[in-house]
């Protein structure tokens, strides 16, 4: 599990948790869950119809699968 800064440093703040399963052929599955807060209405606003509330996870993941890629 990550945690990132709480609410008292910053508007928003959160945990992501990771979990690892087989897949049953020689993969791996992540499963990436966000339990976060965002304070102020404003932001949530934005966060919501302006950036997406799953950019950042769907960025992740990209650059994850990425460099798991690279031989």
């Amino acid at each position: 599990m990550r945690e990132i800064a709480g609410p008292k440093d910053l508007p928003f703040g959160g945990t992501w948790t990771f979990e690892l399963a087989d897949t049953g052929d020689g993969g791996t599955r992540l499963t990436l869950t966000e339990d976060g807060v965002i304070e102020p209405p404003v932001f949530r606003a934005l966060a919501k119809w302006v950036f997406g509330l799953d950019t950042t996870q769907k960025d992740y993941l990209a650059c994850l699968e990425k460099h798991l890629a690279t031989p």
